[in-house]
C-alpha cells in the first residue's frame, strides 16, 4: 500500500476510480483511499528517486484533537469500505491514540 507524501497520477486513472472521494472529511485516510483504489485497479505505484524532485510541506497550526477526532470519523469509514486494510492501518492509528477496536 502507497502512504502519500507525493504522489503524481494521471487523470485517466483518476477518474477510473472516481476521483476523491468527498465523504472524508478534515483529515486523514483520503489518501490511504485514493491510494488503495488505485491499487486494486491494478495499477503499481513506481517510486522515483532524483536528487532534481524536490517535494515541500507548508508549515501550519495542527489541532491534535481535531484531528483525532475526523481521523477516527474517516477511519470507520475507510474500514466500512475496506475492512481488509485493518491490519495494515492498525499501527498508524496507534501513533495517534486510536485503538482500531473502537472504531468497528
Amino acid at each position: 500500500m502507497l502512504i502519500l507524501a507525493h504522489l503524481s497520477v494521471r487523470n485517466e486513472h483518476a477518474s477510473q476510480i472516481g476521483y476523491w472521494d468527498e465523504n472524508f472529511v478534515g483529515w486523514g485516510e483520503e489518501d490511504i483511499d485514493f491510494s488503495f483504489r488505485l491499487y486494486r485497479s491494478g495499477l503499481t505505484p513506481i517510486h522515483l528517486i532524483s536528487d532534481k524532485a524536490a517535494s515541500f510541506h507548508l508549515e501550519h497550526h495542527i489541532d491534535h484533537e481535531t484531528n483525532t477526532f475526523t481521523l477516527k470519523r474517516n477511519g470507520r469509514y475507510l474500514l466500512g469500505k475496506f475492512p481488509e486494510l485493518a491490519e495494515y492501518r492498525k499501527e498508524a492509528y496507534a501513533r495517534h491514540d486510536v485503538n482500531i477496536d473502537d472504531l468497528s
